[in-house]
């Protein structure tokens, strides 16, 4: 998900000189986000900080207190139950201390790290507005996504398998339940690998680390301003 920044004072401002009437300069994006057309779009996908700590949440659980007490409850259980043996033994993704109470959210775009995978439209509104951005309209984000050049894709015009993290063999819930049907809460999803050319890769990328991407191909949650 990427946020939009609108900036102080956007508002179309003109300056009138003795010849021309000539529109202001636009204000520049945060070093975080780039400009399309007439708005700001996040670089990265979104990952998720506590406003009062700057401490990072983790991208593998719900970022809300009650959820993520319920889901890692449940899945310290759940998890020895279900799936193969391999799958039992493998571990729920640790919670910082921090992260035990109370927090709050803002959203954060940054290189090289795991985007929150677990954002629901009301979290993600809340996350964007903490940080002074908003969600990006379905027109910007098909604009942003087509780029300048007002392609089919944004890498090009014809699709490419594996240049994003997409169209996955097998959902991560069939490899850890044997059934990709159940267990879509389950925080130890986003960490399963698939063997990808010569490398296994993870569900859940790290920010910018897909091959021949930039930071300004779009892809999974981003804000607008």
């Amino acid at each position: 998900m990427r946020v939009a920044w609108l900036g102080a004072g956007f508002a179309a401002a003109i300056a009138v000189s003795s010849a021309h009437a000539q529109e202001a300069p636009r204000p520049s994006c945060p070093a975080e986000m780039v400009r399309v057309r007439n708005f700001c779009i996040d670089r990265w996908e979104a990952s998720l900080v506590d406003p009062g700590s700057a401490r990072p949440l983790s991208p593998y659980y719900p970022p809300h207190p009650k959820l993520l007490a319920r889901v890692h409850t449940v899945w310290q259980v759940e998890r020895l139950t279900l799936g193969d043996e391999s799958a039992r033994q493998m571990p729920l993704p640790i919670v910082p201390s921090w992260q035990r109470g109370q927090f709050e959210i803002r959203a954060v775009s940054a290189a090289g790290v795991v985007p929150q995978g677990y954002l629901s439209y009301h979290r993600a509104k809340t996350a964007c507005e903490a940080a002074g951005k908003r969600l990006c309209s379905e027109a910007e984000w098909t604009t942003a996504c087509r780029g300048a050049a007002q392609l089919k894709f944004p890498y090009g015009s014809h699709y490419l398998a594996g240049r994003c993290n997409i169209h996955r063999t097998l959902h991560p819930a069939h490899v850890l339940h044997g059934s990709s049907s159940v267990g879509h809460t389950d925080p130890r999803l986003n960490l399963v690998m698939e063997r990808i050319g010569e490398q296994l890769d993870p569900l859940l990328r790290t920010t910018g680390a897909s091959p021949g991407t930039t930071g300004a191909t779009f892809g999974g949650v981003r804000f607008c301003g």
